[in-house]
């Protein structure tokens, strides 16, 4: 399987949608970014090693008789591939950022989703991506996402996977990276 330089498969804000609240960031691969009127980030859930739950929508602010929304979360990209995969261009399950707010009023940015991937052969210099969304304002940053690669021979590069914390007043947490050699008996290796 060969995804080429100039396409995308992207899953970016398909995740859980932004919820009712106070603007907090939210979680999943890290704990999601408070906000300024005391909520605090979405929880870290779901598996580091088989990573296939949805990213989380960042919370809604209102103030006055306004509201200013969040960011939906990532979504979930899954693939096995029985032999050679060549990655030269972009899996992304990135959350939103959250939507246009009035000076420092807004909402919490979405959680980056989920990216798996399991293949005989990795190869390619093409990039991964699950990070979260952009709080705005006052408004908490959401968390990255979680990644993992399961493979028995690999040349894709290993700097190429993000899961960045969404950037705000308070950031997101960063996200997990799990990488997994299947001739090894031993578990793989977790990044945070």
């Amino acid at each position: 399987m060969t995804i080429d330089g100039s396409s995308l498969i992207s899953a970016d804000g398909k995740g859980y949608p932004a919820k009712p609240g106070d603007g907090a960031g939210a979680g999943y691969g890290g704990r999601g970014g408070d906000s300024a009127w005391g909520a605090k980030g979405g929880d870290i859930y779901g598996s580091a090693v088989q990573p296939m739950d949805l990213g989380s929508g960042g919370e809604n602010h209102c103030s006055g008789n306004k509201c200013y929304s969040g960011g939906d979360g990532g979504g979930a990209i899954f693939i096995e591939v029985s032999q050679l995969f060549t990655l030269d261009g972009t899996l992304s399950t990135n959350g939103e950022n959250a939507g246009n707010g009035w000076k420092m009023q807004g909402g919490g940015g979405g959680s980056g989703g989920s990216v798996y991937v399991i293949a005989n052969e990795i190869t390619g210099g093409g990039l991964i991506s699950a990070n979260g969304g952009r709080g705005y304002g006052y408004g908490g940053g959401g968390s990255g996402g979680r990644v993992a690669v399961e493979y028995e021979s690999n040349s894709f590069p290993l700097d190429k996977i993000y899961t960045a914390g969404g950037i705000s007043r308070w950031i997101g947490g960063p996200g997990t990276i799990y990488i997994k050699d299947l001739d090894e008996i031993f578990w793989g290796e977790v990044d945070i």
